[in-house]
């Protein structure tokens, strides 16, 4: 009778070799897989927002929504009669977890009971003083409209004008102690609907290491309103967790949210997904969306009204 032969222990140490040969080159791929997935999925949500957003505008006079309220959130618990964006949208969007990206690493709150929950992405809020806005900031020293219109108070001083399309806050000057002139831009005044930005990745992960305890983007922090300077005298927007723009000027070693991304998320390297006026989305550099502030305005993505 023929006797079966067992493996012998080099055999085996072979094969267990080969097994881990092949998972140290598949794990990776695996991962990345992963990783792309999780991206295409971010893409998807906020291609999503931006069309619920499109439906919110055909409803309201083609009128976009403000960010935050006046009163600065949309509680129940502060008596509210008003919502953010993210709230405005639900009644198009039907999902309150379309507004969270599988690549966001946290969803801690530190308020929820006015902050609400945390959301993974920031509507086009940018602002800038009116002077430097009347002349396309062309012409305008950097330093004196980068990073300008981030105020500690309300003033009641109508100095800012909205070029995103929507207000950070709905404080409008001679209604709520506001520096605004609207609450919004309609989809008509968009000089560029199809390369103008309405929609950006803004992670809350990130949020919350930039902008300590006031960190949800919910209520508080989910839009992007001011350039930071590129000189860096006045690039201090954190409030919220982070409002810059990106400013392709600034040095790569600059770390975020002053650096050249701004608090945009970095889906990937140094790039993110954008949501635009017309519907489409894409990825793109986060820093190509604002490449030369202080001598090419006109390249700004993130001004919608832009000649």
């Amino acid at each position: 009778m023929r006797l079966k032969r067992a493996f012998t222990l080099i055999e085996l140490l072979v094969v267990i070799a080969i097994i881990a040969i092949l998972a140290a080159i598949l794990f990776p791929v695996f991962a990345q897989a992963k990783l792309a997935a999780k991206a295409t999925s971010d893409l998807s949500n906020i291609k999503q927002i931006n069309t619920a957003m499109l439906m919110y505008t055909n409803d309201y006079d083609d009128m976009y929504s403000y960010a935050i309220p006046a009163n600065w959130s949309g509680a129940a618990s502060w008596g509210s009669s008003s919502l953010s964006w993210t709230l405005n949208l639900q009644p198009y969007s039907k999902s309150l977890a379309l507004f969270r990206s599988p690549l966001d690493g946290s969803s801690k709150v530190e308020y929820p009971s006015w902050e609400g929950v945390a959301v993974s992405y920031g509507i086009n809020s940018f602002t800038a003083p009116n002077t430097a806005a009347a002349a396309n900031f062309i012409g305008v020293a950097p330093d004196s409209w980068e990073g300008r219109c981030e105020k500690p108070a309300f003033t009641n001083l109508q100095d800012c004008t909205l070029r995103g399309i929507s207000a950070p806050f709905a404080q409008i000057y001679g209604q709520d102690g506001g520096e605004l002139n609207v609450a919004a831009l309609t989809t008509t005044q968009v000089t560029h609907p199809g390369d103008s930005i309405a929609f950006a990745t803004k992670f809350n992960s990130d949020a919350l290491k930039w902008g300590g305890t006031n960190a949800t983007q919910f209520q508080c922090g989910g839009f992007f309103e001011g350039v930071p300077t590129t000189d860096g005298s006045n690039s201090n927007i954190n409030d919220c967790g982070g409002n810059e723009l990106p400013n392709g000027l600034i040095p790569t070693t600059v770390a975020a949210p002053e650096g050249p991304t701004g608090a945009v998320g970095q889906v990937k390297q140094g790039g993110s997904n954008f949501a635009f006026v017309d519907g489409h989305a894409k990825f793109l550099n986060i820093a190509s969306t604002n490449p030369s502030p202080d001598f090419n305005p006109g390249l700004n993505k993130w001004d919608a009204l832009r000649p």
